[in-house]
């Protein structure tokens, strides 16, 4: 279980720093960035 719930950790801190950084570019803040995250990459979708 503890492996189960580092992976889904490390998936959405990865996928954080990369939408972050993309939106960034764009000039959109980061915070806009977290929030896409959550909501693609949460529980809800996954299941």
């Amino acid at each position: 279980m503890a492996d189960t719930v580092f992976n889904d950790v490390m998936i959405l801190l990865g996928a954080s720093v990369v939408a972050a950084a993309l939106f960034r570019r764009l000039n959109l803040p980061p915070v806009l960035a977290y929030l896409a995250v959550g909501f693609l990459v949460g529980p809800h979708l996954a299941g």
